[in-house]
């Protein structure tokens, strides 16, 4: 990936957790963490892996962060200078319960 594509990344993931941080309410002990960002090369979407404590939060965050995301974008546009900010697509970042279920796997092994 080129230089310019990944700091592009780092820098709508990092505004954009400020932005949540600031502007989204989240039911009571939730928290949602931005995992990884991934912006096309012709800056029209950007993925964006969020991670959700406790897990059975995930689809109400979920809910809320799309339903927020034009507004969301709005913001993020008038914070980073871009030729275009990209439209923002959410999704569940599953890394955390594959390495639990893996480590379960290991932990159950009889060696």
């Amino acid at each position: 990936m080129p230089d310019r594509m990944v700091r592009v990344n780092e820098l709508i993931g990092q505004q954009l957790g400020l932005i949540i941080n600031e502007e989204v309410e989240f039911p009571l002990n939730t928290i949602v963490t931005i995992t990884a960002v991934s912006v096309s090369k012709d800056l029209h979407w950007a993925k964006v892996l969020v991670s959700v404590i406790p897990k059975e939060q995930k689809q109400v965050a979920l809910k809320i962060l799309a339903a927020e995301a034009i507004n969301l974008q709005k913001i993020l546009n008038e914070r980073v200078v871009l030729r275009r900010v990209p439209k923002l697509q959410f999704s569940l970042d599953e890394t955390q319960d594959r390495v639990g279920a893996i480590n379960e796997l290991l932990d159950n092994l009889d060696i």
